[in-house]
């Protein structure tokens, strides 16, 4: 297209619409590089920022993981430790068990000085040391107080007390025992810490002790505690309060019939009161007696819990030295099979535990001023003055005459025990309580009193039985009433009444197994002599003699048994 004035000319533009477009394009380039640029700088803020962060974040784990460490040392230093003394020529340190746990205390502490947040290794090595720290000193604390607990078990010369002391050591079955009392033992002397090692790690605590028979027991702290939270202990002693306990309970249980005896005696220490003799006195302390021997025998033998701690201290366990009852003592030998532990189920310990906790719970209770007849009652009951006064030397002879008669009494009992279960060994016993009741009958004549043993009165009593049951309605028929007459029989062949005149039967109490107790009732019937007098008599019964000749049924044929024993 021309211009105004040359029409004719066209003007060509292109070049400036190019110098435009890179000019644009330059622009657009700029902006792009400050963009970039400002995008650069932004990034590196941020990585600056973020590297900021994490440098705050680890230099505050570092002081965390820091103090933490150094927290564990201070309380590691002053952490409850086991009683242990290391002798000074000794070269190794470590061999303690506090030195032990530091050894590994610092090797834990190590890995976590040089780990990063985040890292196994220091969680593991943080729970190691926590673990050490929490429950190290509590199982330090515990043992150390057991081995205070059982160092009274032992004596000024370093042995342990009788099983039967207060204080001692309380026996089990548990195999390790032995051990574990030597390793008390060693905590309390602080002595032998080379037999003690122990094993800390993320899971915990351990510590294995080796005897000197190279036997270990090894404990965990956390089931230690679990232990002894529930009341246990790795070792116990006797407990006399705990005994003392059991005994009022037993015998306020088992002794009720001291309360009828306690009537009978206030009833004769009543001035108004002229009915009740001396000798229903000495009676009904006898019944009370033997009534407590029954109970205690049948609380025994039915099973009752007696615990080791009642068995020992009622002298239970035989140690070497205790006497033989068919005499001598008893030797390391004798006793190598054990059975210091009490067993329901042992019928020996069984009879023995009935024995001494009837022993015990006479001498203890039975025994009480309450209960006895004094001296000066005996007097002014006209059963004599005592041997300072009218007592004669014939009289004292009595006493020799009564002792072999509780003698040879003594050896058909002992003989019986030798013979089997059944006949023969009912028969002797029946021969026993015969010899008894004649010795009775021969020497009590100053009161009148008749003497009559079960076995004689069997017919008798077992009539009134079935009388009584028949007049409360039942019908009994033939076959019952034998089979009752039977039952009587059997109960009663151990047995001795006495009246006086024709008056009521009433049982006379007596103990084939009490010797001396038979003697001092024997004895109490010949006029001129006081307790005091039957007390001060030497009564020892010599040797039980062994002979085969007191069996009233030897040579005899079972059926020559059976109707000898039934005809006694």
């Amino acid at each position: 297209m021309g211009t105004y004035r040359q029409p004719s000319r066209v003007i060509d533009k292109s070049l400036n619409t190019l110098n435009q477009g890179m000019q644009d394009v330059n622009q657009v380039m700029v902006d792009g590089l400050k963009r970039i640029r400002e995008e650069e700088i932004a990034r590196a803020k941020e990585a600056k920022k973020q590297q900021e962060a994490k440098d705050k974040e680890f230099k505050k784990f570092n002081d965390n993981r820091n103090a933490l460490v150094d927290g564990y040392k201070v309380k590691i230093d002053n952490w409850q430790p086991i009683n242990q003394q290391i002798p000074e020529d000794w070269k190794k340190e470590d061999i303690s068990i506090n030195s032990q746990l530091k050894n590994n205390a610092m090797h834990y502490l190590d890995i976590m000085g040089e780990s990063t947040e985040g890292d196994e290794n220091y969680r593991m090595a943080k729970r190691a040391i926590e673990n050490m720290i929490i429950q190290y000193p509590v199982m330090a604390q515990l043992l150390n107080d057991e081995s205070k607990e059982v160092a009274g078990a032992y004596g000024a010369d370093g042995a342990l007390l009788s099983p039967n002391s207060v204080g001692a050591l309380i026996e089990t079955n548990d195999p390790k025992f032995n051990i574990k009392r030597s390793m008390l033992r060693d905590i309390g002397d602080e002595a032998n810490p080379e037999r003690f090692q122990v094993i800390s790690g993320p899971s915990g605590i351990s510590m294995i002790y080796t005897n000197d028979n190279d036997e270990e027991f090894k404990l965990n702290a956390n089931a230690y505690q679990d232990y002894k939270s529930n009341g246990h202990d790795l070792l116990q002693t006797t407990n006399e309060k705990s005994y003392n306990t059991w005994m009022d309970a037993t015998f306020k249980e088992l002794g009720k019939d001291y309360d009828t005896h306690e009537t009978t005696i206030k009833e004769f220490r009543d001035p108004s009161n002229k009915k009740i003799q001396i000798t229903e006195v000495i009676n009904s302390y006898e019944t009370a007696n033997n009534k407590l021997r029954a109970n205690i025998d049948a609380y025994v033998k039915n099973k009752n819990a007696i615990t080791q701690n009642q068995w020992q201290l009622l002298g239970g366990p035989i140690s070497v030295g205790d006497e033989k009852p068919d005499g001598g003592v008893y030797t390391e030998e004798d006793l190598k099979g054990g059975g210091r532990v009490y067993d329901p189920n042992n019928p020996d310990m069984v009879e023995r535990a009935s024995k001494l906790l009837y022993d015990a719970q006479l001498e203890k209770y039975g025994k009480q001023d309450k209960y006895k007849i004094t001296e000066e009652e005996y007097k002014q009951s006209g059963r004599g003055s005592g041997s300072g006064s009218g007592t004669s030397s014939s009289d004292f002879s009595r006493l020799d005459e009564n002792k072999r008669i509780i003698q040879e009494i003594v050896e058909v009992v002992e003989e019986s025990k030798k013979q089997k279960e059944g006949l023969p060994q009912d028969a002797l016993k029946v021969k026993a309580v015969d010899m008894y009741k004649e010795a009775l009958k021969n020497i009590d004549t100053g009161t009148g009193k008749k003497y009559a043993t079960g076995a004689e009165l069997s017919e008798e009593i077992a009539n009134e039985k079935i009388r009584n049951i028949e007049e409360e309605g039942k019908k009994l028929t033939k076959a019952e009433k034998d089979s009752l007459r039977k039952d009587v029989k059997k109960e009663e062949m151990l047995t001795i009444y006495s009246r006086k005149g024709s008056g009521k039967w009433s049982e006379y109490p007596f103990n084939l197994e009490n010797p001396r107790g038979m003697f001092e009732k024997l004895s109490l019937t010949i006029p001129g002599l006081t307790p005091k007098d039957i007390g001060d008599y030497g009564f020892t019964l010599g040797k039980v003699k062994s002979s085969g000749s007191t069996d009233p049924t030897k040579g005899m044929t079972e059926e020559e048994k059976i109707k000898y024993y039934s005809t006694i």
